[in-house]
């Protein structure tokens, strides 16, 4: 005991010394109150006052299990410390037994109490017919925990990890090089499977490549349409997404749908078809205009095709895109855990995501059809390098995203406010795209070489990149 403990003891009066000791101990009261208000916090965000209610109603249980926990800990230390000072080790050991087991097994009763009377505890405690079913789950999940929580609490267990002990990083690390093997397998796989004879006559020559640039005239209508395609990615963007309010208005307001139940998704659906659509009909226009007169013939670009081979390259892409999310869905199984960097990752999906994606899935084609072709059939010109031409693709594909955040977030360290303030969360969602468009590009280039047609590559895309971005978003579906 140090002499400041000795002079409370001493010298203090009762109730100065009283106080002295009550202080710290209605911190910690209000700090555990805290808990309640962090956890009201983060479900008011889900915009339900059902969801806000039933934190609120189920506060007191909360605390009363903290309060048993305090009681049994401080009640136990006072006697523990009594009984030291007294130099009876076999009481000091026997203290600290009837603590730690009564601890838990305080816990259990309180448990089993809860589960067993978890309907008179709601109606005791106000819970409506509304809040009910959110109550009564947020209930038993604490009961569960209250072994754990009031043990913890007696005996005042805090982790002792170091603060440079950081293994958080590895983890990111390791789930940032799955992420990366994921996507490196996708071309691998897609050529092992051309070679099962189903998938064999897939296979086709490739075709060549569109005349060189020889005059200043073909490069500037080069890099004229290069620099056209990306402004209009970025000055679409917002403008055309707001439409959704119109299109989507149930889910758009966070009402639900069966149909289209994602608001995110939605607005990038409509950016992506119209772009998609202003793409195909840059591509005709340049073809009608000048391809023609100028050397370039249709069987360059890799687009006929016939029905039954549509349907087989379709077969195809979605063998790929399970072998693509087998990955993942082994290492959540098996580790808990997926593929990801920051706001990028590839998530595990449950049936009702694979449905909703089924919903996406053929507009979004418009828009990853339209960019195989223009990777494939507008670019690929002859006299530049590959991974040059490579390059420019990806970066077209990318640099409308990319601007929209420079934008935004350029303004954010600007001011100390975003650019686009209503509307803020939008250039964060798409900012995954920005890697997954650069990378399409890529992986649309070598299935083509695969092929010989623009189709594989396109499909893959599109199954993966929406089934990325469908997993990781919020749906608002009818209960």
């Amino acid at each position: 005991m140090n002499q400041k403990q000795e002079r409370l003891f001493k010298e203090y009066t009762v109730w100065r010394a009283i106080f002295t000791m009550a202080v710290p101990a209605v911190v910690n009261i209000l700090v555990m109150v805290l808990y309640n208000m962090a956890d009201m916090f983060f479900v008011a965000r889900l915009h339900d006052d059902a969801q806000v209610a039933a934190i609120s109603i189920v506060a007191p249980a909360f605390t009363m299990m903290m309060a048993l926990g305090s009681m049994l800990g401080g009640g136990g230390c006072a006697l523990i410390a009594r009984t030291m000072g007294e130099g009876d080790s076999d009481r000091v050991s026997l203290y600290s037994s009837l603590c730690c087991w009564g601890s838990v097994l305080s816990g259990g009763i309180f448990a089993l109490a809860v589960l067993l009377g978890r309907d008179t505890i709601l109606g005791f405690l106000g819970a409506n017919e509304e809040m009910w079913g959110y109550a009564g789950t947020y209930l038993t999940i604490l009961a569960l925990g209250a072994p754990v929580m009031i043990f913890t609490t007696a005996f005042g267990i805090q982790p002792s990890i170091p603060l440079n002990d950081q293994l958080w990083l590895w983890k990111e690390l390791l789930n940032f090089l799955g992420l990366i093997g994921s996507f490196l397998a996708i071309v691998p796989m897609a050529a092992l499977l051309l070679r099962v004879p189903v998938f064999a006559t897939l296979r086709t020559p490739v075709p060549p490549a569109l005349p060189a640039l020889t005059t200043s005239q073909s490069k500037l209508f080069f890099w004229g349409s290069w620099v056209l395609s990306w402004v209009i990615s970025w000055l679409s963007f917002m403008p055309v997404g707001k439409l959704d309010q119109y299109l989507f208005p149930a889910v758009t307001n966070r009402g639900t749908s069966a149909w289209f139940p994602q608001p995110t998704t939605n607005f990038i659906l409509l950016w992506a078809v119209f772009n998609g659509l202003v793409g195909l009909l840059l591509f005709w226009l340049s073809y009608k205009f000048r391809g023609k007169d100028n050397g370039v013939d249709p069987k360059m670009w890799g687009i006929r095709t016939t029905l039954p081979e549509f349907v087989k390259t379709l077969a195809l892409a979605f063998c790929v895109f399970i072998g693509f999310y087998s990955f993942v869905m082994f290492a959540d199984y098996f580790f808990h855990t997926d593929f990801r960097i920051w706001t990028l990752d590839i998530r595990a999906f449950t049936a009702n995501k694979f449905l909703i994606a089924l919903q996406y899935w053929p507009f979004f084609f418009i828009f990853y059809a339209a960019n195989s072709i223009a990777v494939n059939s507008a670019n690929r010109v002859e006299g530049q390098k590959e991974g040059f031409n490579l390059f420019i693709c990806g970066l077209g594909n990318s640099m409308g995203v990319i601007i929209l955040n420079l934008i935004q977030y350029g303004t954010v360290f600007a001011t100390g406010v975003p650019h686009w303030q209503a509307d803020w969360l939008r250039p964060l969602v798409i900012v995954p795209l920005i890697v997954q468009l650069f990378v399409a590009a890529y992986i649309s280039r070598y299935l083509f070489k695969e092929t010989g047609k623009v189709w594989l590559g396109a499909m893959v895309n599109c199954l993966i990149i929406v089934m990325m971005g469908v997993a990781n978003t919020t749906s608002f579906l009818p209960l």
